[in-house]
């Protein structure tokens, strides 16, 4: 991440489900991880800060190496400020390891996610003398990849429990 400083989200209960999938079935966990891990991108998009968009459009979405999701595009962007490629069509190679990743690189990422005290409603118009605002829009928040993960912990989680095992044939 920006400036050598990382934010990794963890959890043992969805490492444990990972573990019992990889197990299983490797080729299907490596699919299990893609899905995950391009939720978790399209999630956190959203919820980034968007003053210029170059936030929404720095999100990256990688499995075993391979690029997935290049930042939002400004299709999906209510704001429209966003100017990503959005998903690349592009398939990881199963591995009996998956390695997936969600991450933002611009030096204010680690700022902007965890600074609570930032406002990030964006101001397209004015601020009136009695502090209402003309324009102002939602214009995302901190934690903004925390929180989806947080959120859909427990989806995730159930997305590696119904791994099957695999069948010989």
């Amino acid at each position: 991440m920006a400036d050598g400083f990382r934010i990794v989200l963890r959890s043992a209960a969805l490492q444990k489900q990972l573990a019992e999938a990889l197990r299983r079935n490797p080729r299907e966990t490596t699919r299990a991880v893609t899905d995950c891990v391009l939720h978790l991108a399209g999630e956190s998009a959203v919820l980034a800060p968007v003053e210029s968009g170059d936030l929404r459009s720095d999100c990256k979405a990688v499995v075993n190496g391979t690029l997935l999701y290049d930042g939002l595009p400004k299709s999906e962007d209510p704001t429209g400020k966003a100017h990503g490629n959005g998903y690349t069509g592009a398939s990881p190679t199963p591995t009996v390891s998956p390695l997936g990743k969600v991450s933002y690189s611009l030096p204010y990422t680690i700022p902007q996610h965890e600074d609570l005290t930032l406002r990030h409603d964006r101001a397209d118009g004015y601020v009136r003398a009695d502090g209402s605002s003309v324009n102002r829009v939602p214009g995302g928040q901190a934690k903004y990849l925390q929180q989806p993960f947080e959120q859909n912990e427990a989806r995730y989680i159930q997305r590696f429990a119904r791994i099957p095992s695999e069948v010989i044939q």
